[in-house]
């Protein structure tokens, strides 16, 4: 395969992978670590929606992994004055969204859930940029994610 390049859609706004969580048996006293249950089934939300577009084999080499998170408007980012204009500086389209998740948490998440699906091992995925905002009056929050092989430079 000389080249490779999928875009696909992952429904609802992203997760941020966390820390692994440590809990305490009650019965054994012996302390194991976990994934928050959240962010196991968004990776696993990933892993559905990425196994359609995946390669027939892993990619082998530097992967641009782009990412697209787009977050649901707060209720004061869609308020409008009487002649129809939006209050508080919100325009129509997309807009940043700075607050959390961070970006390189959303990156880990799909990552990971890339990595599951077959698309190779996540060390591997070097380059692409992760960019988070509101969705467009209208739109539904979603990420979406461009797969590209090989890295051109």
């Amino acid at each position: 395969m000389d080249r490779f390049e999928c875009t696909f859609e992952i429904p609802g706004p992203a997760t941020a992978k966390q820390s692994f969580r440590y809990a305490v048996d009650k019965t054994t006293g012996i302390v194991r670590k976990y994934t928050d249950s959240k962010v196991a089934n968004y990776e696993g939300l990933v892993t559905m929606c990425a196994t359609p577009h995946a390669p027939p084999s892993p990619l082998e080499g530097a992967v641009l992994v782009e990412i697209l998170a787009l977050f649901p408007r707060p209720a004061k980012l869609t308020q409008r004055y009487r002649d129809g204009r939006l209050k508080n500086g919100a325009i129509e389209g997309r807009m940043p969204y700075p607050q959390k998740p961070d970006r390189e948490q959303i990156d880990k998440a799909i990552n990971d859930g890339l990595q599951r699906a077959g698309f190779g091992d996540d060390k591997q995925f070097t380059d692409g940029p992760t960019t988070k905002r509101y969705v467009a009056i209208g739109e539904q929050a979603r990420s979406i994610v461009t797969v590209r092989w090989p890295v051109e430079v």
